[in-house]
């Protein structure tokens, strides 16, 4: 089932939680909502699912306005953050509930509503639990427990509402890879929404990038983190320096914080315009895109010290400090950290890969030394 989303506005009091959104679900899609606290985010899941109301805007589930129509008519399964399971009931009564609850004349048999109780918790692989009562259950056995429920009323829909944001890190990671193969197997159109870059990225066909209401951008995840439209994005999406300079001919000339003349900046013509003249730009650089050596012959490089170094397992990420920047986030492999051999307090350069610029922050806070 497709979902269509048409200049959708919701407000809360003087809160404007959406503002003439505007949004396309394939069919068979799994779709991620992505952004902070207060983007409008899950208010756009629950307009999708009726428990909200828009205030102007239409909802159309496969080319019908469903705008006005009750959450229990469009057939679409809602799971919760906090699992919202009946304590009182045990895993497999849990599932079962949303088919028991059913109109006489559509709840199906008993031996019927067994068997597709039996089948989803063979499906979520908690078979052998269906006798517990939801105490006795981990924290990821909840969840799965609550997909359950939702997928039993067999919906043309699955909106996802930070499903694993109770979790820890480690059966978050677990739980998305195996939401994705679910999702894989059963082909519902799907809607998640989520705060973690990370499981967003890992699990989505594609994104949306909400702020203050608004879309930001759609997109893969592939071009929404390679290929940010705005500084927003590029910033919300994974860690970023930003670097404050004057392009002139390809290049970021960076500006000085203590009196030193400017420093350029590698920066490929194809990743920002060239323009003749000198114009103030912002460079968003990925700390795994600096390159980082004891000696170098790059006329661009940028003389750096190191602050410290963090061992993260296969990365190093090392804190430096520039002319311009009092700190600087370079990933380097470990490897390569080793054959350095750097020690706090030593020089080095840098030089970025890859970067995007634009003309302004547009609301983002100003970077420390760039005010």
């Amino acid at each position: 089932m497709s979902i269509e989303v048409r200049n959708a506005s919701k407000s809360f009091g003087l809160f404007h939680a959406l503002k003439g959104v505007d949004l396309h679900v394939q069919n068979g899609e799994l779709l991620a909502l992505l952004g902070p606290s207060g983007s409008g985010k899950t208010t756009l899941l629950r307009v999708i699912a009726g428990i909200e109301r828009p205030d102007s805007g239409e909802v159309y589930l496969s080319g019908e306005d469903h705008t006005h129509l009750p959450t229990q008519q469009r057939r679409i399964g809602f799971v919760f953050q906090h699992y919202a399971l009946f304590k009182h009931m045990s895993v497999r009564e849990n599932v079962a509930f949303g088919l028991r609850v059913r109109p006489k004349s559509t709840r199906p048999s008993e031996a019927a509503i067994r068997a597709r109780t039996d089948e989803l918790l063979g499906l979520v692989q908690i078979d052998g639990m269906a006798d517990r009562f939801p105490s006795q259950l981990s924290g990821g056995q909840r969840q799965r427990v609550a997909l359950a429920r939702a997928l039993a009323v067999e919906p043309r829909v699955l909106l996802l509402d930070e499903p694993f944001g109770a979790l820890d890190s480690k059966v978050r990671s677990e739980l998305r890879r195996w939401l994705r193969r679910l999702h894989d197997q059963m082909g519902i159109t799907t809607v998640l929404v989520t705060h973690d870059q990370d499981e967003a990225m890992e699990v989505a066909d594609r994104l949306v990038v909400m702020r203050s209401g608004r879309i930001e951008q759609v997109g893969t995840p592939d071009e929404v983190y390679h290929n940010p439209k705005t500084p927003f994005v590029c910033d919300f999406m994974g860690r970023v320096n930003i670097f404050r300079g004057r392009v002139r001919s390809g290049q970021v000339l960076l500006n000085s914080s203590v009196g030193n003349p400017a420093e350029p900046f590698s920066l490929s013509t194809h990743q920002g315009e060239a323009h003749s003249a000198a114009h103030d730009e912002f460079l968003f650089v990925r700390p795994d895109m600096l390159r980082v050596e004891r000696e170098t012959s790059n006329p661009s490089a940028v003389r750096a010290t190191v602050l410290r170094a963090n061992l993260l397992g296969p990365i190093v990420r090392l804190i430096l400090t520039t002319q311009t920047d009092p700190e600087v986030e370079a990933d380097i492999p470990r490897a390569h950290y080793d054959a350095l051999g750097l020690s706090t307090g030593e020089a080095v350069y840098i030089h970025a890969v890859s970067a995007r610029t634009f003309s302004g922050l547009h609301g983002l806070p100003t970077p420390k030394g760039h005010a």
